[in-house]
C-alpha cells in the first residue's frame, strides 16, 4: 500500500523516509484512450520516474473527470509512481473559459471552485495523488488579487481534502 507524500522541512517523504524522484509531464495523460494511457504508465515505470504531471482541466463532465483519474491511478499504483495534477489552464486549453486578470478576481468563483472542490474531495483517499496544481503556468500582474485567489482556492481543497498536497503551479 502507497503512502501519501508529505512535506517535513521541505523535504518531500513517504512513510517516514525521504522520497526523491525523477518525473516527467505527459500532459495529455487525462485525454487519451484508456489503452494508451496504460501503455504510457507502463514505459515511464520501466524508464525509471517515479511522479508524473499532466493535465485534469475542465474539459469533460466532472463525472468522467473522475472515471479517468481514477483509471489513472489504479494504472500507477502497482509502479509507485504518484501523479502531480493541474487542474486549470493559464492559457485556456482543454477548457470552457481562459484565465485572465477578471478570472483571477472574481471568475473562478463560478465554475472553477466548484470543480476543483469535487475532484480533489473525490480523491482525498488515493496515496496516488502527490500534489494537485492550482493552475498550468499562471500569471497575473496583479500579486495581491492572485494571493487571494490561491488562498481562497487553497482554502476550499483543504476543506475537502487534507491529505495531499497543493502547489499554485509551474511556468516554463
Amino acid at each position: 500500500m502507497q503512502e501519501f507524500v508529505k512535506n517535513t522541512d521541505g523535504s518531500f517523504n513517504s512513510g517516514g523516509k525521504p522520497f526523491r524522484f525523477i518525473g516527467a509531464n505527459v500532459y495529455e495523460l487525462a485525454n487519451l484512450d484508456s489503452g494508451i494511457t496504460k501503455r504510457i504508465i507502463e514505459d515511464s515505470a520501466e524508464a525509471g520516474f517515479k511522479v508524473l504531471r499532466f493535465w485534469l482541466f475542465e474539459n469533460k463532465p466532472v463525472k468522467e473527470q473522475i472515471t479517468k483519474l481514477n483509471e489513472i491511478c489504479d494504472s500507477v499504483e502497482p509502479h509507485g509512481i504518484k501523479l502531480i495534477i493541474s487542474l486549470a489552464d493559464k492559457w485556456g486549453y482543454l477548457q470552457n473559459y481562459k484565465i485572465d486578470e477578471a478570472w483571477y478576481k472574481d471568475g473562478y468563483r463560478s465554475e472553477y471552485l466548484k470543480y476543483v472542490k469535487t475532484i480533489t474531495g473525490e480523491f482525498k483517499h488515493r496515496p496516488e495523488i502527490m500534489i494537485w496544481e492550482l493552475i498550468n503556468e499562471p500569471e497575473t500582474d496583479d500579486f495581491n488579487v492572485f494571493y487571494d485567489f490561491a488562498r481562497v482556492s487553497s482554502e476550499e481543497i483543504k476543506s475537502v481534502n487534507e491529505n495531499q498536497m497543493l502547489s499554485v503551479g509551474t511556468v516554463g
